[in-house]
Order: structure tokens, then C-alpha cells, then sequence
């Protein structure tokens, strides 16, 4: 773990990409409130709770059979970010319109697409920039990353909604996962103009 984070304090673009996921379910996962949402906002129950915590998945699923199309994207930093902007306009449009519940699992499974694209571009960047010495070792960090962030963000959006609102926590929360992918994209410019090689 430790030379696999050596390694990527050497390599802004897979810190920066890396990050950019950490941020967008630390800041823009409404997991956790999916259960106020359907009790308190959309009035749903524990069938309308089922959709909407199915609906991230069922989006992500929907784009399965695409993926090769998806990974022949050259620039993937730039896809990654765009797959994140997407992901917060979807949420915090879902914080913003308390249903109907079609809407919401609509916007949710919106969010899930995107982060679907996010999720294959990501790898095949660390994938392919990745030395085979250290995959094992970027491997182990990634799982840090991608597992952290939701994790963390699940905290995060139940401790935002405790002190303010649900919806504000959701909204919020989109917006900090957008203004935080445009500070990693302004500050490494170079993961926007990253090419790599893929077949």
C-alpha cells in the first residue's frame, strides 16, 4: 500500500483520477438518504425505497452491454470528468424535484450510467498507465479510493442533513462533487488531454 501510493504521488493523473471518484461518492451519494427520501419526501414506502435504491444499479446495469463502445474513448480524464458532471447534475436535479417517483429513480439511474462510464474509463487509465510491477500495489490503492469514498460519503450526507435539511444534504452535496471535478481538472489541466492506447 505504501509503495503504491509512492508510486501515485508521482503521477498526478491517476491521483487525479482516482480522486475525482473519491469526491464524487464522498460529496454526491444520496444512499443514505434514500430511505427519508421515500418516507418523508416522495411518500413511497418500502416499495418506492426499493426502486430508488435499485435505480443507481439498474442505470449502471442498462449501460453493460456498451462498455466496449465506452472504453474506445481516447481521452479518458476527460470523459471521466464529464461522466462526474453528468453524475452531480443528475443528483442534485433529483435533490432539487421531490418526485414523482418515476422522476426520481429516472434521475438516480442517470447517475449510475454516468458513473458507469466514469467507472470503465477510470480503470482502463490506471490500467493502461499502470507499470505491471505496480498494478498489484495501484490495485490495493484503488480499492482505498473507490470503497472510501462511498463509505465516507454515506457519513457525510446523514451528518449535512442532521444539521441542515435531506434535500439541502443531496443538493449540496451535487454541487460539491461538481465544483471539487472542476478544481482537480483546473489544477492537473493534463487529465483533460490524456491519451492512452486501447484496443
Amino acid at each position: 500500500m505504501r509503495e503504491g501510493i509512492q508510486f501515485l504521488r508521482t503521477h498526478p493523473i491517476l491521483l487525479a483520477v482516482l480522486s475525482l471518484d473519491f469526491f464524487a461518492t464522498l460529496f454526491g451519494s444520496p444512499r443514505a438518504l434514500l430511505p427519508v427520501y421515500a418516507s418523508d419526501i416522495l411518500h413511497v414506502g418500502p416499495q418506492g425505497l426499493g426502486i430508488l435504491l435499485g435505480a443507481i444499479s439498474l442505470g449502471a446495469v442498462a449501460l453493460t452491454p456498451v462498455t466496449g463502445k465506452i472504453s474506445r474513448i481516447t481521452r479518458q480524464g476527460l470523459g471521466v470528468v464529464l461522466a462526474i458532471f453528468v453524475w452531480g447534475i443528475c443528483i442534485i436535479i433529483f435533490g432539487l424535484v421531490p418526485g414523482p417517483l418515476w422522476l426520481s429513480a429516472f434521475l438516480l439511474a442517470g447517475a449510475g450510467a454516468a458513473d458507469m462510464v466514469s467507472m470503465v474509463l477510470r480503470h482502463l487509465l490506471v490500467q493502461l498507465t499502470t507499470p505491471d510491477e505496480f498494478r498489484g500495489r495501484m490495485g490495493a490503492v484503488t480499492a482505498m479510493f473507490v470503497i472510501g469514498g462511498p463509505m465516507l460519503g454515506q457519513f457525510e450526507s446523514g451528518l449535512v442533513a442532521g444539521l441542515t435539511s435531506t434535500q439541502f444534504s443531496v443538493i449540496s452535496g451535487g454541487v460539491a462533487c461538481m465544483l471539487t471535478t472542476l478544481i482537480i481538472a483546473v489544477l492537473v489541466p493534463s487529465l483533460l488531454k490524456v491519451k492512452t492506447g486501447n484496443s
